[in-house]
């Protein structure tokens, strides 16, 4: 199956989000047990503590002057409604964002700061369901949080980074929720460096791009059993699904105790603030499910941590 998105529109997202991202630090995170450090490419330190505005700001800069006018929705789980808030109200746009009941309190409270937000459905696919018909509604445009080609091209500009800053680098780790971050990777990544595997991480508790991937088509999941709200998707996009299906390298499950334990060790390490999808990769890297190649570089996706999150961060063991 041809993929619909190349590294042509990866490379030219860049050059219209380059000065409006904040060009993410890689660096070394030491793991002895391992034998060598690990590389970590901090997207918790980008504009709004997660990935997804950059997606969001190359989505944003195709519509047109009525689009712009009417305003936009989106359906979140926290990260890519703090995304659209951000640039919706840098631009002067009109932002609804329809978030599921699982949204931790801090993000909600954040997104309620630049846009008009409506609480709606037990999970992402109810909130995005309902996020769909008020786009009709009231004539806004809907801003998919993963499965779109713009927002897709956007967040493989990580990719690109990665390869710049870390040219040898034989393994990348990933979070998936819907898909798009690792759909974007695999463009970027496989079309710079053919050779380099990628492999997606998902909660054990969420698990539909894996069981989606070994039954070859896409899988919805009845119900989900994670804390990590920023993976906890039923179903991976259609478009994001025909690309991990063809690139990825494999996908594995991760348990929410494995999470934690990440978080914790990314805090009192190195001080960083990685919610429960950002500490995914790591998690499987240091429970050796990802595979032996080295050098590998962790995504740490997001830092947008519950209040509960950081509180068991800070506390003693």
């Amino acid at each position: 199956m041809p993929i619909s998105i190349g590294l042509e529109e990866v490379q030219r997202a860049r050059a219209l989000i380059s000065g409006r991202v904040v060009r993410t630090p890689l660096v070394e995170f030491p793991a002895p047990e391992l034998g060598g450090p690990i590389g970590l490419k901090l997207e918790n330190l980008q504009h709004t503590g997660a990935f997804k505005v950059r997606g969001v700001l190359n989505k944003i800069a195709s519509l047109t002057g009525e689009e712009r006018r009417r305003g936009v929705i989106c359906a979140t789980s926290g990260n890519h409604g703090l995304g659209v808030a951000h640039v919706a109200h840098r631009e002067g746009l009109r932002a609804v964002v329809v978030a599921p009941e699982l949204t931790p309190a801090a993000k909600l409270s954040r997104l309620r700061d630049t846009a008009e937000v409506e609480v709606f459905g037990a999970t992402y696919q109810e909130s995005y369901q309902h996020a769909l018909r008020r786009s009709r509604e009231e004539e806004l445009t809907y801003l998919p949080g993963f499965d779109d080609p713009l927002i897709i091209a956007g967040q493989g500009t990580i990719g690109l980074e990665i390869i710049e800053d870390r040219p040898e680098t034989a393994l990348v780790v990933a979070p998936i929720g819907g898909g798009g971050l690792a759909a974007g990777l695999l463009v970027a990544l496989k079309s710079a460096a053919p050779r380099l595997r990628l492999i997606g991480v998902q909660a054990a508790g969420a698990p539909s791009a894996r069981l989606s991937l070994r039954a070859g088509r896409i899988v919805c999941l009845e119900s989900i059993d994670t804390y990590a709200n920023g993976i906890a998707v039923k179903r991976p996009g259609e478009i994001c699904f025909e690309i991990i299906s063809t690139l990825i390298d494999d996908i594995v499950l991760v348990t929410d105790e494995q999470m934690r334990t990440a978080q914790k060790r990314l805090y009192r390490s190195a001080g960083i603030v990685a919610e429960g999808a950002g500490a995914a990769s790591l998690a499987a890297v240091l429970a050796g499910l990802a595979g032996p190649e080295r050098p590998v570089v962790c995504l740490v996706s997001g830092g947008n941590a519950s209040a509960g999150e950081v509180a068991a961060l800070t506390a003693a063991d």
